[in-house]
């Protein structure tokens, strides 16, 4: 049963001017026997904790998952029964504010939400066929958490702890009754969605003295939370600012800042004020994205390496792929990828963990690929579609932002951001082979396409969204080169592709034609409008001759001068890439698809700036959000404000799928037909001695290795899931059927008689 009863301890609510401490409630009931079933379900807006008889059972950090209560409302089910004893039982919760109030998203709009109100509770306590909902029966308290919010972060005052208010033996007769909230108006919904765990602990690796404090280096910029032990004096306040840069020996948040907006000490700031003796503290209702803890309020002596344990969260999906090479500047890329993808994956995949936490559509249709290639977590994905399709207004248009209150309908849309309504499913049944995501979205997509296909120009081209965004070195993020037109057709015409692919995979084969007679006129009016005489994209840019290429623009006989004009256009920027993220997610793939892969890994890791090995310098741990030539202090040399740099963002990530399905060669149902289709076809460069990757399926894992033997001579080793027959293809074009057990191949690049299996 998933109660619709409110409740609430006040219905005050708090804000930056007026701090209200997050409450905690509790009921308590009676059993005379052990029941044979006692189970709860729980909807705490924002976010809650729940308790029984003392012991913290709750199933996700963040919980419940983060949604617009006016589209849906997420419950989650609990078996008490290992938990509960006969006699005087206790069921309690700590609220924070989390979506239902989020005060530091003023940004978007979240502050002018019509569902803003005071964090609220419902519960059904099922006791063999009894149900118990959330009532006036229920005490209400403050709790020591004086201030939470999911951007702010969270103050805590230990002195004002309740020693075992969660326990059934304590005296609540003192404390206030809830009184009855204002439902919300979402569907009620339990999700498919991974919970967000805490997923490993790390130890500072340095502690230095700092300006008025001391600095924490955990060694890595991730996402999570500390947590803080402390041999402390009552009313001892400390402050933990977190940070991805230090500068003049404190913490630096220029970078995660919005200039005019975010007020001192409500960024990515606790404030913890302490009781007397060693007490333990960790934030509830809030996360950061952070290398540094810049520490406040300590002495010397308490400045110890046990002082502060980061904790790494995110959702906890599976990593079922992995690449290394002989190149540590790929490895260490592919590393920082990774973690970028995992920091931002907090139920769905963010905008920064340090400060959007966002879910924006355009970084969703980006990472889409290389997300589930890396990791298990299409329920994770499909469950965010869910909200997607709730979001969606029946003329079929797309907000920037899941979840969202109003704010992404008028600026932060269009063909590339909207594209993830198709995007995800399309990446999901490629890999799975599942159809029913497929028509889960079905009539959404339907939707959008006529959406689409309203918004084109006269001349049937596309340009009513979002560009090539986050071009390289440019002075702001609207100022890419390439234009509108060339960006958004050549997406509309993917959208229409990818749609028609998985409208035929579930026999609507109406809409399939609808999809491709779209994507030819579309094709049509590109071609007509946007292709050059000598074989340039209009704007005469990377990204436009990298995207046309890539997504099939030109003619067979066409391609030898595109190509050729695509290198004089690297050849003019030094060799250098100058894109933004649509253009970097197909530039190298369309270089190593066209004869060029040395110069694509060039591109990649060339020391200079801009390149991904460029943020290497500077002890990168994850990628950047922007590409800017920079200073010591992480501040750009030439452009814009440094308050775009966020160092921890996931949508230039693609380039980890790159390596896997390029350099290591493993490629998961190439032609979106069949999920059990796999081909290997690695590409060899003059750099690498050797390469490796792995992928898990349903079947076992697909393993791939090769190796340079002497002058010429390259063994590949590849291990296939007996349920499987892969192809081999050689860069001779040779192709060869191979599975089961590990399978030697001899390829030599000056050719030789013993090409093939050995």
């Amino acid at each position: 049963m998933l109660s619709e009863k409110f409740i609430c301890a006040k219905k005050e609510y708090c804000t930056i001017k007026n701090h209200v401490n997050a409450p905690v409630l509790r009921k308590n009931f009676c059993i005379n026997s052990l029941p044979e079933r006692v189970e709860i379900t729980v909807c705490g807006l924002g976010f809650y904790k729940i308790y029984v008889n003392g012991t913290e059972i709750t199933a996700s950090q963040l919980a419940p998952y983060i949604s617009n209560p006016n589209d849906i409302v997420y419950y989650q089910k609990y078996d008490l029964k290992q938990y509960i004893k006969i006699g005087k039982n206790c069921v309690s919760f700590l609220l924070g504010n989390g979506m239902l109030n989020c005060i530091g998203g003023y940004i978007w709009k979240f502050d002018e939400a019509d569902y803003r109100s005071a964090p609220k509770l419902a519960f059904a306590l099922e006791i063999d066929g009894k149900i118990i909902e959330a009532d006036e029966s229920v005490k209400v308290h403050g709790s020591a958490i004086t201030f939470d919010d999911l951007r702010a972060g969270e103050r805590y005052d230990a002195r004002l702890e309740l020693n075992g208010w969660n326990s059934a033996d304590f005296d609540d007769s003192q404390w206030d009754n809830a009184i009855m909230a204002i439902p919300p108006k979402g569907e009620k919904r339990i999700g498919i969605h991974h919970p967000i765990a805490i997923v490993d602990e790390i130890k500072p690796v340095k502690i230095v003295k700092g300006n008025g404090g001391y600095i924490y280096d955990f060694g890595i910029n991730t996402a999570g939370i500390v947590r803080l032990k402390i041999n402390g004096k009552s009313g001892q306040q400390i402050k933990l600012i977190h940070s991805e840069i230090v500068n003049d020996g404190k913490a630096d948040l220029s970078n995660i800042s919005f200039e005019g907006f975010t007020l001192e000490d409500y960024n990515q700031c606790i404030i913890y004020t302490c009781k007397d003796g060693y007490q333990t503290y960790q934030p509830s209702f809030t996360f950061m994205g952070f290398r540094y803890v810049y520490v406040v309020g300590i002495t010397e002596k308490q400045a110890t390496n046990e002082l502060l344990t980061m904790l790494v969260m995110h959702s906890d999906i599976k990593r079922i792929a992995d690449f290394n090479c002989s190149d540590d500047t790929l490895n260490t890329i592919y590393k920082n990828a990774m973690n970028s993808l995992t920091s931002n994956f907090q139920y769905f995949l963010m905008d920064c963990p340090q400060r959007e936490k966002n879910g924006w559509m355009g970084d969703n249709y980006l990472s889409a690929n290389q997300a589930l290639l890396n990791y298990d977590c299409e329920n994770s994905l499909r469950e965010w579609l869910y909200n997607v399709r709730k979001a969606q207004l029946p003329s079929g248009k797309l907000p920037g932002v899941i979840p969202t209150s109003g704010f992404g309908y008028k600026w932060g849309n269009g063909p590339a951001w909207d594209g993830a309504l198709v995007e995800l499913p399309f990446q999901s049944y490629r890999y799975t082979g599942d159809k029913e995501i497929i028509k889960e979205n079905a009539d959404a997509i339907l939707k959008y396409l006529k959406y689409m296909q309203s918004m084109l120009n006269e001349d049937g081209t596309a340009s009513f969204g979002l560009g090539d965004w986050c071009q390289v070195g440019v002075k702001a993020v609207e100022d890419f080169s390439t234009p509108l037109v060339i960006t958004d057709t050549i997406i509309c015409m993917d959208i229409c592709l990818k749609s028609g692919i998985m409208f035929k995979a579930i026999n609507d084969y109406e809409n399939e034609r609808y999809c491709s007679d779209l994507y030819f006129r579309l094709k049509k009016a590109f071609r007509d409008n946007c292709i050059t005489p000598d074989m340039y994209i209009t704007g005469r840019t990377q990204t436009g001759l990298a995207m046309a290429l890539y997504y099939g623009l030109f003619e067979s006989y066409e391609k030898p001068l595109v190509i050729k004009n695509l290198i004089q256009l690297i050849k003019e920027k030094n060799y250098h890439f100058d894109v933004g993220v649509l253009g970097a997610r197909v530039l190298f793939r369309t270089l190593a698809d066209n004869g060029y892969p040395d110069l694509a890994l060039e591109l990649i890791e060339t020391p200079t700036f801009p390149s991904y090995a460029y943020h290497l310098k500077f002890g990168a741990t994850s990628l950047f959000e922007s590409f800017y030539e920079i200073d010591e202090r992480f501040y750009p040399i030439s452009g814009i404000h440094p308050d775009i740099l966020s160092q921890n963002h996931h949508f230039w990530g693609d380039i980890s799928a790159f390596f896997i399905e390029y350099f290591a060669g493993i490629k998961v149902n190439p032609y979106y037909d069949d999920c059990n289709n796999i081909v290997i076809q690695p590409v060899f460069v003059e750099k690498l001695d050797y390469a490796a990757a792995y992928r898990d399926t349903a079947f076992g894992r697909i393993s791939v290795k090769w190796k340079k033997v002497g002058e010429s001579k390259i063994i590949i080793e590849t291990d296939i899931p007996a349920q499987y027959t892969a192809t081999l293809i050689l860069p001779d074009g040779k192709e060869y059927k191979i599975s089961g057990q590990q399978t030697n191949c001899n390829y030599y690049t000056e050719g030789g008689t013993e090409n093939g299996i050995a």
